[in-house]
């Protein structure tokens, strides 16, 4: 029986289905052999690689406006911190969250980001 997708493990089940076990061995092999960092596993081993990276990418600073967001609760103003090491025009918010703004805080993160792009949207370049 062919792969469900080239190049990987993926099988048909009786119903149809893929197991999921096989699922997540093949998208590991997948990432692997495609260069991306592997799950949260496998994140400490990723440390050095993405540790040298950022090494590289620090040597050109971003010069375009960045919005860097932070929860209260987790690393609040450190994003901010962080990322004007690296970039010119850097705005920090701080969201009433910890660290899944997203799911957490989704009002302030939508205001936050359409006060940041609201420029952009009337034409006007800052």
């Amino acid at each position: 029986m062919p792969a469900a997708t080239s190049g990987s493990s993926l099988q048909p089940t009786k119903n149809g289905s893929t197991d999921g076990e096989t699922r997540v061995l093949s998208c590991a092999s997948f990432t692997s052999r495609n260069g991306a960092v592997p799950g949260a596993p496998h994140l400490p081993q990723a440390f050095p690689t993405t540790t040298a990276q950022n090494e590289q990418r620090k040597t050109r600073r971003l010069t375009l406006p960045v919005l860097a967001i932070g929860g209260a609760e987790s690393s609040g103003a450190m994003v901010a911190d962080t990322m004007k090491l690296v970039a010119d025009d850097v705005q920090g918010v701080v969201l009433n969250s910890a660290h899944w703004v997203a799911e957490q805080a989704p009002e302030e993160l939508l205001a936050a980001l359409t006060e940041f792009l609201a420029p952009y949207r009337a034409g006007v370049l800052a």
